[in-house]
C-alpha cells in the first residue's frame, strides 16, 4: 500500500507541494539573504514531506482505490495459491517446471491484468449504481447510452468470472496430476488449459477497452 501512496505522490497536485517545499528548503540553505533562517531548515522539510504524503494519500484514495478486499480478487488469489500448492506437490522435475511456467505466467501477466480490469469494472459499476440513486455524472444520460454501459458492465463481469472458472479448471486438473502417475496426457491437458486461459483473457480485452491484449505464454 505504501508504495502506491508514493506513486500517487508523483502526480499533481501532490508533486507541486513537494517541489514547492523543497524549493523553500533549498532557498534557506543556499540563498545568502535567508542565512539567519538556515538552522531551521528541517522544519519546512518536515512540513513539506508531511503535506506531500497527506495529499498523496488523498489522491491514492480518489484515483486508485484499494481493491485488495474485493471478493473477485480474493477468489483469483485463492486459485493462484492453489496452483502453487499443487505445483509443489508434483514429484517429476520436468512436470513441475512446466507447471511453474504456467504459474509464472499467471503471476506476471494474468493477475496484474485481472486487478487492473477489476478496478475498471468496479468503477463502471459504481457509476451506474450512483446513477440509479439519482447521483453522479451519468444522471441525465440518454437511456440508450445507459443501456450500453449496463451491457458493458455485464460483459466485464462475465469476463472476470470466466477467468476464475478457467483458473479453477487449472487447479482441478493439477490436483488430478499431482495425485496420479503424472502421465503425459494429463500434463498435455494442463498445458491446453493454460493456453485456453491465455486465449480467453486476450479475447476478452475488448470489453475493457484495452489498447493491448495480455501477453500469451
Amino acid at each position: 500500500m505504501f508504495w502506491r501512496v508514493l506513486r500517487a505522490g508523483g502526480r499533481p497536485p501532490a508533486i507541486w507541494i513537494l517541489l514547492l517545499g523543497l524549493g523553500v528548503v533549498a532557498a534557506m540553505l543556499f540563498v545568502q539573504a535567508l542565512e539567519p533562517y538556515r538552522p531551521a531548515w528541517p522544519v519546512p522539510l518536515f512540513i513539506t514531506l508531511l503535506a506531500w504524503l497527506a495529499m498523496s494519500a488523498t489522491q491514492f484514495e480518489r484515483r486508485a482505490p484499494l481493491i485488495q478486499d474485493d471478493p473477485l480478487l480474493k477468489k483469483a488469489l485463492e486459485r493462484r495459491n492453489a496452483l502453487a500448492r499443487e505445483a509443489a506437490m508434483l514429484e517429476a522435475p520436468t512436470f513441475r517446471r512446466q507447471v511453474e511456467d504456467v504459474l509464472q505466467q499467471v503471476d506476471q501477466s494474468i493477475l496484474p491484468e485481472f486487478e487492473r480490469r477489476l478496478a475498471r469494472y468496479r468503477a463502471l459499476e459504481s457509476s451506474l449504481a450512483e446513477q440509479r440513486r439519482g447521483r453522479g455524472p451519468l444522471v441525465g444520460a440518454s437511456p440508450a447510452t445507459l443501456k450500453n454501459l449496463q451491457q458493458l458492465s455485464a460483459a466485464q463481469q462475465e469476463a472476470l468470472q470466466g477467468l476464475l472458472t478457467k483458473l479453477s479448471d487449472m487447479v482441478a486438473n493439477l490436483m488430478g496430476l499431482s495425485h496420479s502417475s503424472e502421465d503425459p496426457e494429463t500434463l498435455r491437458r494442463a498445458r491446453a488449459l493454460a493456453e485456453d486461459m491465455a486465449t480467453y483473457w486476450e479475447a476478452s480485452a475488448e470489453v475493457f477497452k484495452d489498447s493491448e491484449p495480455a501477453p500469451r505464454p
